[in-house]
Parts: C-alpha cells; sequence; structure tokens
C-alpha cells in the first residue's frame, strides 16, 4: 500500500468515528497513548485473530475520535522493546507514518503483516509458564483454544511458497496515431516465470480476482490490483504441478507457472524513470479460503533500446 493510501485510510477511520460510526475491525486498533512494552501480548493477541492480514494500529485517539498528543516517541526504539517480549518472530512492522487528521491533530499510524502466525508471547514471573498463545475476543485478550491453534497451523501449510526464476518489466514510450494524432499512455508489461513450492497432494486454488501486484521504485509506488492474465494450456496427460485456468491457478503439486500483466500510466512518462535503476515488485497470490502467498522481486539490469518509430523503450530484469 502506498504511503499517501496508508494515509487516507486512517482519515478515513477517524472521520467515521467522529461521524458516529461504532468501530468492529479487528485489524484496526485505537490506542489513547503508546502501549507499554508489556503490552505486547495484546499485539499478539491481535495478531493471530487477523493471521496473514495486515493490523493497523493508530496511536493518539480513542474510540470517540478524540486526539492526544503522541508525544516524542521513537517508533523504532518502542517496536524493538516490544519485539522482545515475543518468543521467535513477531508481527512485521511495514509502515509507520505520521497522520495529520485536521489542521492541528495528527496520529501515529503503524501497519503490521501477521503472514508468520501464531505469535508466542515470553511470560515473566509467571510461576510453570514460560509461554503464551494469546488471541484477541472482542475487546479482551487469552489464551487460544485448541481448535484456533489448529487453524492457525493448517491454513499456512495450504500456502504455497513462491520462487521467482524468471522476471522482467517494461516500459514503452505511448504511441501516435498518424491520423487523429493523438497518442496512447504509456505501457508497463510484465513478465515472470514462478515456480511454486507446495506439498505433491495439493489441492490449492489461486484465485485470478485476489491477485495483485505492488511497484515501487525511483520514488513512485503504486498498487496495480487485479490485472493478471493467462493463456490456459493444454492439460491432456498433465497430472500434477501449476495448471493455468482462465480464472486463476490451480495446484496439484510443485510446479511453475508464467504470469502476466500489462497497466497503462496516463499520468506518467518514460522520464520518470530516467535514473531509476531498480524496480521492486510485490506479488500476492491469494489462496481460496485462507491466506496469501506473497513473493518480492528486485529487478534491475537496466537496458534501454529504440523501438520502431523512434520511441524509447526501458527494460529491466530480475537480478541473478
Amino acid at each position: 500500500m502506498q504511503t499517501a493510501q496508508f494515509e487516507a485510510s486512517v482519515v478515513a477511520v477517524v472521520n467515521a468515528l467522529r461521524a458516529g460510526s461504532p468501530m468492529e475491525d479487528d485489524r484496526i486498533e485505537l490506542k489513547r497513548d503508546w502501549p507499554d512494552p508489556e503490552k505486547a501480548r495484546q499485539l499478539a493477541g491481535a495478531a493471530n485473530r487477523v493471521a496473514g492480514e495486515y493490523l493497523t494500529y493508530i496511536i493518539g485517539i480513542d474510540e470517540t475520535g478524540k486526539t492526544f498528543p503522541i508525544g516524542n516517541v521513537d517508533p523504532a526504539t518502542w517496536w524493538s522493546q516490544m519485539q522482545a517480549h515475543f518468543d521467535e518472530v513477531s508481527p512485521q512492522l511495514v509502515q509507520q507514518c505520521a497522520v495529520h487528521v485536521s489542521e492541528n491533530e495528527v496520529v501515529m499510524a503503524l501497519r503490521f503483516l501477521s503472514d508468520r502466525a501464531p505469535y508466542v508471547i515470553k511470560l515473566a514471573n509467571a510461576g510453570r509458564s514460560e509461554r503464551e498463545v494469546p488471541m484477541r475476543d472482542g475487546t479482551r485478550t487469552r489464551s487460544a483454544f485448541r481448535h484456533e491453534l489448529l487453524r492457525l497451523l493448517y491454513e499456512p501449510s495450504l500456502v504455497p511458497t513462491l520462487y521467482a526464476l524468471e522476471g522482467r518489466l517494461s516500459l514503452s514510450e505511448p504511441s501516435v496515431d498518424p491520423y487523429s494524432k493523438t497518442s496512447s499512455p504509456m505501457q508497463m508489461s510484465f513478465s515472470a516465470r514462478i515456480y511454486f513450492e507446495c506439498s505433491r497432494d495439493a489441492q490449492v486454488f489461486m484465485p485470478h480476482h485476489q491477485m495483485s501486484i505492488e511497484l515501487a521504485g525511483g520514488g513512485i509506488e503504486r498498487s496495480l490490483g487485479e490485472v493478471f492474465w493467462f493463456s490456459p494450456k493444454e492439460l491432456a496427460g498433465q497430472h500434477r504441478g501449476a495448471i493455468l485456468w482462465p480464472d486463476g491457478i490451480e495446484l496439484r503439486g510443485p510446479g511453475v507457472a508464467e504470469i502476466n500483466g500489462v497497466w497503462q500510466f496516463p499520468d506518467l512518462s518514460i522520464d520518470d524513470f530516467a535514473h531509476t535503476t531498480v524496480l521492486h515488485v510485490r506479488l500476492s497470490l491469494a489462496v481460496a479460503g485462507t491466506r496469501a502467498a506473497t513473493l518480492s522481486m528486485e529487478c534491475g539490469n537496466r537496458k534501454v533500446s529504440e523501438l520502431f518509430g523512434g520511441k524509447r523503450s526501458v527494460s529491466w530484469s530480475l537480478a541473478p
């Protein structure tokens, strides 16, 4: 998510609060003050509840929409102290920013990724108990039940691990229609060969409409949305691997699939990428009925070429 989009979502939450809409989303936590690091149990419980999704802390506001001073707390120091209470792994702090919700009011927004649940908390001075798996339940945090632990452990087993074998991004300047003299927007194309690592008896489907891509580099951040297309292949005799269908990818076992996408950028020109040497790509492919599999790629090896008619083209390929 772009920083501006994240800020806009926080402002929308505050506006909704002040309009009288109650907050009932497990993915958003409102905090009047910076949580004490000893409150890491509450963060772990909230992350376990939304396992695989993003969790947002908005600090400096309460449930009525009233704001409070956020002070001069260093988010990096605060987060380091919180992480110390987690056993082995913690949620990933992926975004942080101060958000102006009015001319004179500022809140701090933190966005966590919870794709490594279950999260375990180390207990201090708790007798024989040394660790706990917390779970958010309404407005309280309790220990997780067995069936909740089974869900946290089972769902990730369905999510394949992705490896990029090849990747390429290309930009080309708009072409001008010789009759109307109008030009089309700048176009970007993306192609990649992805290896899907999963069990040999996998029964996994990743719907086309739940696939997305995020692009960042050279000061440009874009969420490109549902843009992938596939060419269905002949299935005769194919008993395992990644099968491409018009509506998504079916996994019958480990295998390779080629995915492609094309987007237009009417608000940009190729000169905006003149000094961009590396572009970062993040793919998200949701597994039906559970969380998403993600893959981050760094495309460098920049190459500039000239196409027919004097148009320029710039491409980046997956770094070796």
